[in-house]
């Protein structure tokens, strides 16, 4: 592997790393109360989205609390890596295969 090479490869698998490690997720907050003066339990949601590292979002899953749940979004966790690994691939065939060309062109 070439210079350029080393150097796309790097700063794309950085960007898939990075990509993989924060859960794009919705969090659910909710809380009962009573409303004493009828005598029911009000139940209210607050649905958010949100980026979990990735350690955090496992705890939540494996030893939820009360009062909150958490959803992951696969399709957009996949789409992450996928888009910053056709990127670097672009980025590599534009910079390093012309670069390339050029040298063996010259010899």
């Amino acid at each position: 592997m070439d210079r350029c090479s080393k150097t796309v490869a790097g700063i794309f698998g950085t960007f898939v790393l990075a990509a993989l490690v924060f859960v794009p997720c919705t969090l659910t907050r909710s809380s009962d109360t009573l409303d004493r003066t009828r005598g029911v339990f009000i139940k209210k949601s607050f649905p958010e989205r949100a980026y979990l590292f990735l350690p955090r979002y496992l705890s939540l899953k494996t030893r939820p609390r009360p009062g909150l749940s958490v959803r992951a979004h696969p399709g957009r966790w996949a789409g992450g890596p996928a888009l910053f690994a056709v990127l670097g691939i672009l980025d590599y065939a534009a910079f390093c295969r012309r670069r390339r060309g050029r040298a063996s062109a010259s010899d």
